[in-house]
């Protein structure tokens, strides 16, 4: 659970009402006391506690079903969970090693507390992009037990709660009405009339956001608000860990937090100069366009699924698509421009990886995403909204993982059956169908609701009272669904 309110409100009255109880919690530090006041201490446990396994003390592993350790649940969780750990390494210290200790640790953990009490259902407040959060559900998945996800709406406030195995989504029963739906809906009328209208001027808000957030008048103003006060409470944590004899895995070497902004912002560096080295500023028709996802983040692992590794999918893409049509990749903005973070997902080698595939060609992150996906054959996307962009603009796009707008007119999810001259012969859909589309969706499937703080402070001129009324209700009522159909 995240530190949204409304999940703990949720289990709270599940538990109250009859309907279920959890048998282990695990959630934000925020909500810590009163969930462990409430389920009791041995369920409760905080996110980041299994997060850093040394934590975790006393678990006496046995051999509880050691099985799982020669299944395909544990190479797959093995290889993406690694990868999830990128969160984690800022200065590129967080060997694999450690990863493996972090790894098989949890692993011990949670097969220890599944044999001592199984439970019936998995539900997920949003999709397991930690590694400990998909840890557990692959071994959910594994002891074949029922797995749930929320899942969000890029564009406004809106979720959804969807069957993490087979993609089946829940549908609503109870129309809870508010105020809020006006706007809401306003919202995505408008992000599909400014796209068709404008695309001058079109840009993400969250993407604006960063390019300020990326000035230095705005770096200077966060050094002074947060980066003295993180440098104290670094002190106090290092000071901690050696009265406690404790091993930092991710900063063996107790590097000093200047000393590491330092890192992370060479680290920084190094990566946008690689971009910009590969870049060309001019393309050719035909071609395809691709657009790279920010890594680390769950669009890609597990969104991605087997192509989380974007790499794969430019490969996959390439082999698809005659030769004679090139194939255009364009970086993710965010990963050369979210305060150095961007070093953390991505290789500087990855710009010459791609160089070296035929056909293949990398274009600078100012280039106008718009006039691309206007000007290519086909879009291509692991689980991106330029899919979506490009189905209201009139194009095809082909996904390869799991989206927020599954069968949306114009998307063709990735399938090896797929051939490219009879996707070209599809009929291209209007812009009125996607309309039709999003809304009947929001209609059957979505109620209002933020899937975690990040998504309640981009929306925060919408919550108020009524707003979170209506997000309690709607939450409870999908589960209360779920609960009756198992």
């Amino acid at each position: 659970m995240t530190e949204a309110p409304h999940w703990f409100d949720l289990a709270d009255r599940l538990k109250n009402e009859g309907i279920a109880e959890p048998v282990l919690w695990l959630g934000d530090d925020r909500h810590y006391e009163k969930a462990k006041d409430v389920f009791g201490e041995s369920v409760v446990k905080m996110l980041t506690f299994v997060h850093r396994p040394y934590e975790l003390k006393g678990i006496d592993y046995a051999g509880e079903y050691e099985e799982f350790f020669e299944s395909e649940n544990y190479l797959r969780a093995k290889d993406r969970c690694l990868k999830m750990m990128d969160r984690l390494d800022l200065y590129g210290t967080f060997s694999r090693q450690d990863r493996e200790a972090y790894f098989h640790k949890i692993i011990f953990w949670t097969l220890k507390r599944f044999h001592h009490k199984k439970p019936d259902l998995l539900l997920m407040a949003e999709a397991p992009h930690s590694h400990a959060q998909y840890l557990i559900y692959e071994i959910c998945l594994f002891l074949k037990i029922p797995s749930f996800k929320f899942n969000r709406w890029m564009l406004v406030p809106l979720i959804f709660l969807q069957n993490m195995i087979t993609g089946e989504i829940i549908k609503k029963t109870k129309v809870i009405e508010s105020k809020k739906d006006i706007i809401i809906t306003e919202k995505i009328l408008s992000f599909i009339e400014n796209l068709s209208k404008d695309t001058s001027n079109y840009e993400l808000s969250y993407m604006k956001k960063q390019r300020e957030q990326n000035k230095a008048i705005y770096k200077l103003s966060n050094f002074f608000q947060k980066d003295i006060l993180n440098a104290f409470l670094d002190i106090r944590h290092n000071i901690a860990n050696k009265i406690k004899k404790r091993h930092s895995s991710i900063n063996p070497y107790n590097l000093n937090f200047f000393i590491r902004k330092r890192i992370q912002r060479l680290r920084g560096k190094n990566l946008l100069k690689n971009s910009k080295k590969y870049s060309v500023k001019e393309i050719a028709k035909p071609y395809v366009y691709f657009a790279l996802h920010y890594e680390p983040e769950r669009t890609t692992n597990p969104d991605g699924g087997d192509y989380q590794d974007q790499l794969l999918a430019i490969k996959t893409l390439r082999s698809f698509v005659p030769s004679e049509v090139e194939i255009i990749v364009k970086e993710h903005p965010s990963q050369i421009l979210i305060k150095d973070r961007g070093s953390r997902g991505r290789s500087p080698l990855f710009y010459d990886l791609i160089n070296n595939i035929r056909g293949v060609k990398q274009v600078d992150t100012d280039m106008d995403n718009i006039e691309l996906i206007k000007n290519a054959e086909l879009t291509a996307t692991i689980t991106g909204t330029v899919a979506l962009e490009a189905s209201i603009l009139g194009s095809k796009a082909i996904t390869f993982g799991s989206t927020w707008f599954p069968g949306c007119p114009n998307i063709i999810p990735w399938e090896e059956s797929l051939n490219y001259e009879e996707l070209k012969d599809i009929p291209i859909r209007g812009k009125g169908e996607v309309k039709e589309f999003l809304l009947n969706f929001r209609k059957e499937y979505a109620v209002i609701g933020c899937q975690n703080g990040s998504v309640m402070r981009r929306f925060s001129y919408l919550i108020n009272e009524d707003f979170k009324e209506v997000e309690k209700e709607g939450v409870f009522g999908l589960v209360k669904t779920l609960m009756r159909s198992i």
